[in-house]
């Protein structure tokens, strides 16, 4: 398996397991589709600690961060 260094998105190892743990007990567990929903997913997963993302706090798109 390969792994980015320095890669900070939900992708490492090391938030991997956190970040499913959050999606199996949001409302988004079976329902990530779609920009809206992944970039609402990136604001879960913020608030919720797993990943930093000020631009999704700020109003800018972060749906990217949702989908990985």
């Amino acid at each position: 398996m390969l792994w980015h260094i320095g890669n900070t998105t939900v992708r490492t190892p090391y938030r991997l397991k956190d970040a499913l743990l959050c999606l199996q007990g949001s409302e988004f567990n079976g329902n990530l589709v779609g920009r809206d929903q992944e970039h609402s997913f990136a604001l879960h997963l913020d608030r919720s600690g797993v990943l930093s993302a000020p631009r999704a706090d700020a109003g800018v798109d972060a749906s990217d961060l949702g989908r990985k």
